[in-house]
């Protein structure tokens, strides 16, 4: 995770998604979900070597990359 996300432990509260839900999600292969979260773009956070991303936060980061 990169500074453009600080990631709180309420974030964590309304769950969280795999890399292989977010890329059944969006449709998208696991790579492409991988490299938004390596770039920074996608808020998620490493937890025992996985990688999860907090429903609320996606939730927040789809709508703003819908509105655009």
């Amino acid at each position: 995770m990169t500074a453009k996300h600080q990631i709180t432990i309420e974030d964590l509260e309304d769950g969280s998604w795999t890399v292989k839900e977010l890329a059944t999600l969006f449709n998208e292969a696991p790579i492409t979900i991988y490299r938004h979260f390596e770039n920074g773009d996608l808020p998620g956070i490493k937890l025992g070597g996985r990688i999860r991303f907090p429903k609320r936060l996606v939730a927040r980061w789809a709508s703003e990359k819908g509105g655009k």
